[in-house]
């Protein structure tokens, strides 16, 4: 009976468009783009794979609106207001307009933003739909790391990567994280090694960093207790850590993992950090980028030189999110928008009571505010995902307290 109730609710789950543009969302860069490179090849295809995404997005979009979603006001006047922003870019700094509407940018970049958000706003915050993304996650990493170990490491292309695959593939290795400590299961724990293993072997020092700082945050909201438990149980953590970080043991551990990483012919530049100490201060020569980006921002604090603004004196962005916020709007605006948008993550991620939500809102937050520091640009579909989530979740938060008092005012 159980096993009848399950497979319909499976049946009817992935019969939901809104189901199915969330899997293409989070497929799109590991398993959709290896299935339209294979439609590639085939005769009188090839032709019209550019257009499968974009078809496929349109029509699950519409589908999704017909099932019962919307985008309400508040929403439609977030999208107008970056509209905005770049209309005004583009008539108040018009040595911009040559990056923004790059082929390689706009369509790639800021047009995916916009995407993901609509994604953010679609999703069902449920554990069916958290459940089937972790499960799906499953098949993104191994399908990733098949193509590692099948096609880039016989080719010797890991050094000439771009490390983007590191943070394409990092939203899944997150979600089988988080799932494998709410479930405790031994497949979604040996999917997560997995997972590290793939970005290691990569050599990417943002995704390392987020995957710790989620894990440990995720561990301590599954830890229950007061507020004066959790911390006492961070500060012995932290403790623990900082000890066995100074001692041999830890030191000849990174000497075992990164021989048999040289072994694989994998990248051992996350463990030469670890072992040199400069995991976190190692700037990749970004420090004379920070400087320069300084200078500039105190030569206009006010307004700033507007979206892509660095990158008519850099070539591409600034390597980190804090300091474009300050190039693009200036120090006052560019405060005021951070301070909105963690705003937005504090509010969203205390007023729910969904702990599907709160798992899915700290995911991105972490992904977000974390890479922001290691190279992330605000333009990214974390951040758009994240903003579009938390509003969405502000109004189902509304909606359900308003039952909630109606229902009150019924009983008296």
């Amino acid at each position: 009976m159980n096993n009848t109730v399950t497979n319909t609710s499976q049946r009817k789950l992935l019969s939901d468009p809104r189901t199915l543009l969330v899997l293409l969302a989070f497929c799109e860069k590991n398993i959709v783009r290896y299935v339209i490179l294979v439609l590639s090849f085939v005769p009188g295809v090839a032709d019209f794979t550019p257009f499968i995404l974009p078809t496929l997005y349109t029509i699950l979009v519409i589908l999704s609106i017909y099932k019962g979603s919307r985008i309400r006001v508040p929403e439609i006047g977030f999208l107008f207001f970056i509209c905005l922003l770049i209309f005004l870019t583009c008539i108040i700094y018009p040595q911009n307009v040559q990056y923004i509407f790059d082929k390689e940018v706009f369509w790639l970049t800021i047009f995916p933003c916009l995407k993901f958000f609509i994604v953010g706003l679609f999703i069902i915050p449920n554990k069916e739909t958290l459940t089937l993304i972790s499960k799906v996650s499953y098949i993104s990493i191994l399908v990733e790391c098949v193509f590692l170990l099948a096609y880039m490491m016989p080719n010797e292309l890991l050094e000439s990567d771009d490390m983007s695959r590191s943070y394409q593939l990092l939203p899944n290795v997150l979600f089988v994280i988080n799932y494998a400590i709410q479930e405790k299961k031994v497949i979604p724990i040996l999917i997560s090694f997995l997972g590290l293993f793939y970005i290691l072997s990569l050599g990417t020092r943002g995704p390392i960093m987020i995957i710790l700082a989620f894990f440990f945050i995720r561990l301590l909201k599954e830890h229950s207790g007061h507020l004066n438990t959790k911390i006492l149980f961070t500060s012995i953590v932290g403790v623990i850590i900082i000890v066995f970080m100074n001692t041999f043991t830890y030191v000849y551990f990174l000497f075992f993992i990164k021989e048999i990483f040289n072994q694989l012919s994998l990248s051992t530049r996350i463990i030469d950090l670890a072992i040199e100490g400069t995991i976190v201060s190692y700037t990749s020569g970004r420090d004379e980028l920070y400087a320069l980006a300084i200078e500039k921002i105190k030569e206009k604090p006010l307004f700033g030189y507007g979206i892509y603004g660095e990158w008519p004196w850099v070539g591409w962005n600034i390597h980190n999110m804090y300091l474009e916020l300050l190039i693009h709007f200036g120090i006052y605006f560019g405060v005021l928008f951070l301070f909105l948008i963690l705003y937005l993550f504090f509010k969203a991620y205390f007023k729910t009571t969904n702990s599907i939500s709160r798992d899915i809102i700290l995911i991105w937050a972490t992904f977000v505010f974390i890479r922001g520091i290691f190279g992330g640009s605000y333009l990214t579909f974390p951040m758009f995902f994240m903003i579009g989530f938390c509003m969405k979740e502000l109004w189902r938060s509304r909606i359900l307290r308003n039952i909630y008092y109606i229902n009150i005012q019924r009983l008296y």
